[in-house]
């Protein structure tokens, strides 16, 4: 089963969704899409669809430093918005037998940190 790590950050502007991808402890994909006038909540639910989609096939271990997705995916947390985004993002993770853990943000978890500095970075020069 592939460890997905994911995350987002947003601006004012500009939100950025990433994944990195670990088979047998080594990154074999990391990816991050710039998208527009989104809310950090709704980056980080995308960053999780972002990688549903990028393995259709395939049951996935997802890490995410969100509480908000974990516990929604989880069922701990009720739908209140953006409920068809939700629907297609639940009906994925589930087709493929999918996990999700949550992950402390700005731990010692050198995974997590890969993820969210690229993100960032990648944040930050949208804005040169």
């Amino acid at each position: 089963m592939k460890n997905i790590y994911t995350d987002a950050s947003a601006d004012s502007n500009n939100a950025v969704i990433g994944f990195t991808c670990y088979d047998n402890h080594v990154v074999t994909s990391e990816k991050t899409r710039v998208l527009k006038k989104i809310t950090v909540n709704q980056a980080e639910m995308m960053s999780v669809l972002f990688a549903l989609t990028e393995y259709p096939r395939e049951p996935l271990t997802i890490h995410s430093d969100s509480e908000y997705v974990v516990k929604t995916l989880n069922g701990e947390y009720k739908i209140k918005k953006h409920k068809e985004l939700w629907e297609i993002t639940k009906k994925l993770f589930e087709q493929r037998k999918s996990h999700i853990t949550h992950v402390k943000v700005h731990a010692k978890n050198e995974r997590n940190n890969r993820i969210d500095k690229l993100v960032r970075t990648t944040l930050r020069n949208t804005r040169k």
